[in-house]
């Protein structure tokens, strides 16, 4: 409505003089966020310099299976050979969600059998829709939100954030931290951090649905024994 375009018309003019005022350093997490700072707010490149956002390795570490790993799978209903690829943000549609579910059907109808979780904000009716329009109900499972993220990175074989933007997703590099192969988009400012291939994948956008599957099939693969 009219306040809270008034409001985004006051927090633009706001962002635009903070970062024009004086010649001090600006630090942003990605190449994206540094190349829009410098296209939008006319700050000299020189003065931008890259801090990426950081990760607590202690905490988010490889771990070997364990009990509690397999008890989340059972009770999501995942079988122990079936790859789940876990996917988590608060806001699903933005973070690409729903593309996600598209690509599960995909897979689906090509014979690849899988799972999804997805952890976050509880699914709103747009979501549910999508999940029900691609009779996605037995291979997606929207788990709302969890007061600890680092069991759901354990108990999942892959992670994957086909978002339409983010400066640079902190989740990719915990489950990247976790052992975990990723799945993202070129509009993850996180994506430049990833080696395509070698720590997951790269696709295009979210609405290219066989690239994303195709990741995805390749890279969510089976528990090892």
């Amino acid at each position: 409505g009219p306040a809270s375009r008034a409001w985004r018309r006051e927090a633009l003019a706001l962002e635009s003089r903070q970062y024009r005022a004086g010649d001090g350093l600006v630090l942003a997490v990605s190449r994206r966020v540094a190349d829009d700072l410098v296209s939008r707010h006319a700050i000299a490149p020189e003065r931008v310099r890259l801090v990426p956002n950081g990760v607590d390795v202690e905490r988010y570490a490889p771990a070997p299976p364990t009990a509690d790993r397999d008890a989340l799978r059972a009770r999501l209903g995942v079988a122990p050979r079936v790859p789940l690829v876990l996917f988590a943000a608060r806001n699903a549609r933005l973070k690409g969600l729903p593309a996600l579910i598209r690509a599960a059907a995909r897979l689906r109808d090509r014979g690849h059998d899988l799972r999804i979780v997805a952890i976050g904000h509880p699914p709103d009716r747009s979501i549910r829709r999508e999940i029900e329009r691609h009779r996605a109900e037995d291979r997606v499972h929207c788990a709302g939100p969890v007061p600890d993220p680092l069991p759901w990175y354990r108990a999942a074989d892959a992670f994957a954030l086909p978002t339409w933007y983010d400066a640079c997703s902190l989740t990719v590099l915990e489950a990247c931290a976790c052992g975990l192969p990723v799945v993202t988009t070129r509009w993850n400012g996180a994506a430049e951090l990833l080696t395509d291939g070698q720590d997951g994948y790269v696709v295009d956008g979210p609405e290219d649905t066989d690239a994303l599957a195709n990741a995805i099939g390749v890279t969510a693969k089976p528990p090892a024994e």
